[in-house]
């Protein structure tokens, strides 16, 4: 008997139930529906909210390594293209006001 077969009828809770007795280990690939409202999961908060100007809340996958002082979670969000043109333009490069406003009408920027 092939092990597809010999799965196929078995829900996850059985299958571990019988590795576990086994003393095989044995763990569930899940797919992100399943991550995302997994009670483990998300007491290891391994899916956290983070919220985002245009798009609001977002859940996002969290860090997978838990570190007390470095924690590494995706806070503050990835920007968006542009957001900050201002600051890169003004401190950055030096442009004046002047400059920039030629270069939008120009449409360079």
């Amino acid at each position: 008997m092939c092990l597809a077969a010999w799965v196929k009828d078995k829900t996850m809770a059985e299958m571990q139930k019988i590795m576990d007795d086994a003393g095989l280990p044995f763990a569930r690939v899940m797919d992100t529906a399943q991550i995302v409202v997994d009670p483990h999961m998300n007491s290891r908060r391994m899916t956290v909210e983070v919220e985002q100007m245009l798009s609001g809340t977002l859940k996002m996958p969290g860090t997978v390594f838990k570190l007390s002082q470095t924690p590494g979670d995706p806070f503050p969000p990835a920007s968006f293209p542009g957001e900050h043109n201002s600051e890169i333009y003004t401190e950055l490069l030096g442009y004046s006001e002047v400059r920039i406003a030629e270069l939008m009408e120009k449409e360079v920027i």
